[in-house]
């Protein structure tokens, strides 16, 4: 549980309830609330993205039939991180794969590469070791081009 989660339920709880409708229709209808609403957007899928994926990340080396320093978990993460970073472009999951009949869409294109660049430079040793960049800075970068 994160400290933050009682006052960011609180302002949210305010501004649903206490604030006027049409204050909140004239902020929304700029073109800075639209900026700002996609670019908050972005981020949370973003961060669903990097969770996803550490979590798989974690979670799979240790059911290997084989636990080894020297391997990873390759699929899980890369496919976690994918569904994880669609923004729900599968659910519900009844849908199936019928989002890519008509092609890829941006939102399940960009987290396809950001699956795969934090794959690469935050989970697998070799090439997290070629690449040289701190995690930190692996997600940092992962945010910019989502946003």
């Amino acid at each position: 549980c994160n400290e933050a989660l009682v006052p960011v339920c609180l302002v949210t709880w305010l501004i649903t309830y206490r604030m006027p409708v049409f204050a909140l229709e004239s902020v929304f209808d700029c073109t800075l609330g639209n900026a700002l609403i996609s670019v908050l957007y972005e981020i949370q899928r973003c961060h669903v993205l990097m969770n996803c994926a550490v979590l798989s990340a974690v979670t799979l080396p240790a059911a290997l039939a084989q636990p080894s320093q020297d391997r990873a978990a390759v699929i899980g993460p890369l496919i976690s991180g994918l569904l994880g970073g669609c923004g729900g472009g599968f659910m519900p999951l009844n849908k199936g794969l019928d989002p890519l009949a008509a092609g890829s869409n941006w939102r399940i294109g960009s987290s396809a590469v950001a699956s795969i660049w934090l794959f690469l430079t935050a989970h697998y040793p070799t090439t997290k070791a070629v690449i040289g960049l701190s995690t930190r800075t692996a997600r940092v970068v992962a945010v910019i081009f989502f946003v």
